[in-house]
């Protein structure tokens, strides 16, 4: 589609979102671009280089769906004025934006009308701010890895650490590190987030720990140590869901067992 005056038009149907299929003459055009982005913010990602360096635009694009702040070219994300204003219009662009980038001013900023934003550097916060458990939650949630940059105390409680863990199930290495992966804790974790044992080398061994992670979630299997693969209770309740988990049995039980290795060959 080369004709500016029919773009224009078709953008303001309520049917037309897409400017995928313009020619890229016309989306070259600052009214088009304006247009189009105003439709739809995705619209973003199909401006030529000079129409997403528009500050307003992008701006625009941003305030709708933060994450096309992905797409930004290198020159705005190196603008620091446009950077601290971008986070003050559209403060969850503060997720979207590469790590490098992110510092105190620009949490502070974007914590003031968006506290998740706090999740990227606690200190930001303002005073007194995590005695609340509500917005230790919030935070966590957000971001799991802000665990580690919470008080000792406040990390100790449970629906704080599987907060951490549902967000960035990675979170596992440190709480163990803090003594904090006991087996009680462990077994609740696995029953819903078999994943965190890729973090729990420690664990990775136990029958007990394995088997309460099989019988919720078949797929735990591929975590567990060689041994606790080859222990035929545990394989079975893994497969007792889903016959494909047995791919990942040990290789003695598989040799001494019949029924396993039928099983195989059919997944």
């Amino acid at each position: 589609m080369d004709d500016r005056d029919v773009v224009l038009r078709c953008l303001q149907h309520p049917g037309v979102h897409d400017l995928a299929p313009v020619s890229d003459r016309v989306k070259d055009d600052p009214e088009v671009a304006h247009a189009a982005v105003a439709r739809g913010a995705w619209n973003y990602a199909h401006l030529p280089p000079n129409r997403r360096s528009d500050r307003a635009l992008a701006l625009h694009a941003a305030s709708m769906r933060p994450d096309v702040v992905r797409l930004f070219p290198e020159e705005l994300l190196a603008d620091r004025p446009f950077v601290r204003q971008l986070v003050q219009v559209a403060p969850r662009t503060i997720h979207a934006l590469p790590d490098g980038l992110i510092d105190r001013e620009l949490v502070a900023l974007a914590g003031a009308t968006h506290p998740e934003a706090f999740a990227h550097d606690v200190h930001a916060a303002p005073p007194g701010y995590f005695q609340h458990r509500e917005n230790v939650l919030r935070i966590v949630r957000t971001r799991g890895q802000a665990i580690e940059q919470l008080d000792a105390l406040v990390i100790r409680d449970e629906e704080v650490m599987l907060a951490a863990l549902r967000s960035a199930p990675a979170c596992a290495a440190y709480l163990h590190q803090c003594g904090l992966a006991t087996r009680a804790r462990v077994v609740r974790w696995v029953t819903e987030l078999p994943q965190v044992l890729a973090w729990l080398p420690a664990w990775v061994d136990d029958e007990e720990v394995g088997l309460c992670a099989v019988r919720t979630h078949g797929s735990a299997l591929q975590y567990l140590s060689e041994r606790l693969r080859n222990n035929a209770e545990i394989v079975t309740e893994a497969c007792a869901r889903e016959i494909a988990h047995v791919r990942h049995a040990g290789e003695a039980l598989l040799r001494g067992d019949a029924e396993l290795r039928a099983l195989l060959a059919r997944v």
